[in-house]
């Protein structure tokens, strides 16, 4: 007769949760009737509340895989037979939605236990996980775990991680030549943070159109000199398009710049099917309007 498949066991840490005590209905009657126990109580016996407990539980079915920052995660045991992978495209409060290969899409809530799980992050899902769903019918779904990350791509919250994206192979620095103007304290801030995420950053300037090319020479020759390639586009005209378009096919690609570069014409430049929204950059302080305001693959 076959052995049974051992199942792991593992001792991880919970989130930490409120101890609260149970509310009284009469507090001045209840204090009245054992005021003869109060004098009775030694000196030092604590009587408050013992507050917020860091709780330790054993998971079983589980097992343990380090991350991209070194340290090591979870990874829940799950029943094969009932669930699917997919996708996280976005995530919208306490549900997610979730693509499959086939390209069926399912509304997700996330499991309990994966929520109860201490970790520095605010979020348990972000937009690019890869993860194992159960799902439930019309359409509807249950993460029941989160495969291992690469390429994260986050930024700190009152000193919590947020996770923007994951698993993505490169980050697609989006500046303008004019309206706004260039910033490049603000690209080097966004090169800091592909290297800090190991992911591989493009410098795209938006909006070469608007200048006369020859004048952000000397830019492109110091980031080129770093080892950073840098492409001149122009969503307006074209200009530059189809090189940008040959870089990021077949890659996992994250957008990202300040409001009003033209990243979401820049997307429908690159691929017209997309059809994403776009609004005009104010004409009195050349600011650009939050047209994009989640993360979405």
């Amino acid at each position: 007769m076959a052995s049974k498949k051992q199942k792991h066991k593992i001792r991880t840490q919970f989130r930490k949760k409120h101890q609260g005590r149970s509310k009284t209905g009469d507090l001045t009657r209840e204090f009245q009737d054992q005021a003869d126990r109060l004098d009775k109580l030694a000196p030092t016996e604590r009587i408050s509340g013992k507050g917020e407990l860091t709780r330790k539980r054993t998971v079983i079915g589980a097992e343990l895989t380090e991350d991209q920052s070194g340290g090591f995660t979870v990874l829940l045991d799950y029943d094969s037979s009932l669930c699917r992978q997919g996708r996280v495209l976005r995530v919208h409060g306490l549900s997610c939605v979730v693509e499959t290969e086939d390209g069926s899409i399912f509304r997700c809530a996330t499991r309990q236990l994966l929520k109860s799980l201490n970790t520095e992050q605010r979020h348990v899902v972000a937009a690019g996980d890869l993860v194992i769903f159960r799902p439930e019918g019309d359409g509807q779904g249950m993460i029941e775990r989160i495969e291992p990350r690469y390429g994260v791509l986050s930024r700190t919250s009152r000193g919590r991680q947020h996770v923007i994206v994951t698993n993505v192979d490169q980050l697609l620095i989006i500046a303008s030549a004019a309206e706004p103007v260039l910033k490049p304290n603000l690209i080097d801030r966004f090169l800091v943070t592909a290297e800090q995420s190991r992911i591989t950053p493009i410098i795209c300037i938006n909006k070469i159109d608007l200048i006369d090319p020859a004048d952000l020479q000397p830019l492109v020759g110091v980031y080129g000199q770093m080892g950073y390639p840098v492409y001149l586009v122009s969503a307006a005209t074209g200009l530059g398009v189809e090189r940008l378009r040959r870089r990021i096919v077949g890659r996992q690609s994250v957008v990202s710049g300040q409001s009003g570069v033209g990243k979401t014409s820049l997307l429908n430049a690159i691929d017209p099917d997309l059809k994403l929204r776009v609004q005009e950059v104010s004409r009195e302080n050349q600011k650009g309007k939050h047209t994009t305001t989640t993360a979405q693959l």
